[in-house]
C-alpha cells in the first residue's frame, strides 16, 4: 500500500478569504499540518493526524470524540459539538457548520 501525500495551497487572490465546504476531519488534518510547522510527506503522527487534536484514535474519531489538545497552536472555532465557540453559521438542516481556524 502507498501513502498519499497531500499538499495545502493558497488559490491565487484567495489568501485572505473564508474556505467554503471542508469537513470537520480536514479542518483538524490543517490545524495539525499548521501546528507541525507545515510539513511536508504523507499522511502520519508528524504532519497531519497528530498534533493540535489527535486523529490516531480511530474508536474516538469513530464516537466523534476527538478533542483539542492542550498546547494546541491552531484549532476550530466551531458551531456545536467539539469547539462551540461562535463561528460563521450552522446549517444542521444540511449537516453543515460553519467554521474557522484559530491561533491563541
Amino acid at each position: 500500500m502507498t501513502t498519499q501525500v497531500y499538499v495545502y495551497r493558497v488559490r491565487k487572490d484567495m489568501g485572505d478569504k473564508p474556505v467554503n465546504f471542508v469537513g470537520f476531519w480536514d479542518a483538524c488534518r490543517f490545524c495539525n499540518w499548521l501546528h507541525n510547522g507545515k510539513p511536508t510527506g504523507g499522511q502520519n503522527t508528524t504532519t497531519t493526524e497528530d498534533g493540535a487534536y489527535d486523529l490516531t484514535d480511530s474508536d474516538k474519531v469513530t464516537r466523534d470524540q476527538v478533542t483539542r489538545k492542550d498546547g494546541a497552536r491552531f484549532f476550530i472555532f466551531f458551531t456545536f459539538g467539539l469547539e462551540a465557540s461562535g463561528a460563521s453559521y450552522a446549517d444542521t438542516a444540511r449537516g453543515r457548520a460553519g467554521f474557522r481556524i484559530a491561533s491563541p
